[in-house]
């Protein structure tokens, strides 16, 4: 019998590993290159890898809903070399659009560069078609590697490209330019491709043991999972980041785009450090299995509440740091030259705070097989475009952002009340009230220290100081009420190694508990 809970630790320890590792290493990396790329030439660069997001949206986002959900849930059933065929499919499926999708923007490359004020695109147009492939090839590998829950393999696998990635950057650094970043990439998406391949293979080389084979009625479901993640996947990437380049690029020059990509650049640095996109592979799959034939309404709404209490903190910290310290860490790590960016890094990160309300809300429309709802709630998409030309025209790249953050809001708030005529669920009030107070709290005693300190005493003192509070509200201030906390508890002690650690520290955490949980 599968151990949910254990697998959810291991996995995420992994993935969590992963993250350290490479992103002190990309940290480090992404420093040398931003101070030293002009910020037009890291624009140029930045919507480059931009396009590829489109590739994405249409290609691999579609065939990684399909087999996270569908995977999980037949690789114990079906004959694993059943399973292969269908899935290896799906993968030519996505190998051909790569092709059709590369052959378009080929044949458009001038109107492509006219619409978006990028003079030099023809010259980088090689090192993109070799950067899309390859990085099509590792995206897809990933994808097959993750539905599989092979994410210790991942974790290295990404340790190994981010180690690589970082050398290169620092060997050729002098040389650094447009194209040989594009090179870089694509080179090491093909480091991390070849071992990936071999773990995938070996993964599903079992013996079918009489099994059954894929139903018509499972891969007719699979076929119209598919077809609701192509269009919505498309939805999401016009009401989302995707889009605000284009409209950037359109309205404006490469310098701005450098700037609006280096907010992001920031976004990510955040979203990659806290393992929430890895957290939620490994919870997408263990979800769909427990969960799959579960009607009671009410035991789906405490797990869709307890996973927004457990992480919605983790989503405010980058947002409420980045509030208060944003300026001090530009001019001190990356210069000055992107100070013109801090206003709308904050903006952006602020929609870590919309996606942390309705984290769980995706997972349980795949769980339900609801598609139709991801797509409705992409009418947004009118919104978004219309108000991010606006407001790029009258307030710039922060005016983006904010369009952005509010089509996000509205998607998710549509997505809510859509669901909720299948499944009631209803927020915990705790959620709001815990976490409202603790952004004040920050802001009330961090922001002052600004009028009294330097910026490098500031930076230093004030972290010291955030993360103390931070801490003390964490153990003191949480919105878990007593069941729920001892939840997590066993989730923790699920695993060996995180029981020993959660041991140890116990009584630190009692000593700086004023009370433990809610009555």
């Amino acid at each position: 019998m599968i151990n949910r809970k254990q697998i959810l630790v291991e996995n995420t320890l992994w993935v969590y590993l992963a993250k350290i590792v490479m992103q002190l290493i990309s940290l480090i990396a992404s420093v040398l290159v931003l101070r030293q790329l002009d910020v037009d030439v890291y624009g140029t660069y930045v919507f480059l890898f931009g396009l590829f997001t489109a590739y994405q949206l249409l290609i691999t986002s579609p065939l990684k809903h399909v087999l996270t959900r569908f995977v999980p849930e037949l690789r114990n059933k079906v004959a694993p070399s059943s399973l292969l065929k269908l899935v290896m499919m799906y993968v030519v499926i996505a190998l051909v659009m790569v092709i059709v999708l590369t052959g378009l923007g080929v044949a458009f490359k001038d109107s492509l560069s006219q619409l978006f004020n990028i003079d030099t695109l023809d010259a980088h147009f090689k090192a993109f078609l070799f950067f899309v492939f390859s990085y099509s090839i590792k995206i897809l590998l990933e994808v097959l590697l993750s539905a599989l829950l092979l994410h210790r393999r991942i974790a290295i696998l990404n340790m190994v490209l981010a180690l690589c990635r970082a050398l290169a950057y620092i060997i050729l650094l002098e040389r650094l330019n447009v194209n040989l970043l594009l090179l870089i990439e694509g080179c090491v998406s093909l480091i991390y491709s070849l071992p990936a391949l071999f773990v995938f293979l070996n993964g599903v080389k079992k013996e079918d043991n009489g099994k059954e084979l894929v139903t018509s009625r499972d891969k007719h479901r699979m076929q119209r999972f598919w077809l609701y993640s192509l269009f919505t996947e498309l939805g999401a990437g016009l009401i989302g980041r995707t889009s605000d380049y284009y409209i950037v690029a359109a309205f404006s020059s490469p310098y701005f785009i450098g700037l609006y990509g280096f907010a992001v650049k920031i976004y990510e640095l955040f979203y990659k450090v806290l393992p929430l996109k890895e957290f939620e592979s490994v919870l997408k799959p263990l979800v769909f299995d427990r969960f799959n034939s579960t009607t009671d309404h009410h035991q789906l709404n405490s797990f869709y509440n307890f996973s927004i209490k457990v992480l919605l903190p983790v989503f405010i910290l980058p947002f409420a740091y980045f509030l208060c310290f944003g300026e001090e860490v530009i001019l001190l790590l990356f210069g000055a030259k992107y100070l013109d960016a801090y206003w709308p890094t904050v903006i952006i990160l602020g929609g870590f705070i919309t996606n942390g309300l309705f984290y769980p809300l995706s997972i349980f429309i795949h769980l339900k097989e609801k598609m139709h709802i991801l797509l409705f709630s992409r009418l947004v998409v009118v919104f978004s475009l219309f108000a991010g030309i606006y407001m790029m025209k009258s307030y710039g790249i922060s005016g983006v952002a904010i369009a952005t953050i509010f089509g996000e809001l509205i998607k998710n708030i549509l997505m809510f009340f859509l669901f909720r005529s299948y499944v009631k669920i209803h927020y915990d009030r705790r959620v709001f009230i815990s976490n409202l107070f603790l952004i004040l709290t920050l802001i009330v005693f961090i922001y002052p220290l600004h009028l009294i300190l330097s910026r490098w005493s500031l930076l230093v003192t004030g972290s010291i100081l955030f993360s103390i509070i931070y801490l003390l509200f964490i153990i003191n201030c949480h919105a878990l009420r007593a069941k729920e906390l001892a939840y997590l508890e066993s989730i923790i002690q699920s695993n060996p190694k995180m029981a020993i650690l959660y041991d140890k520290f116990w009584r630190l955490l009692n000593k700086l508990a004023i009370r433990k949980v809610h009555e």
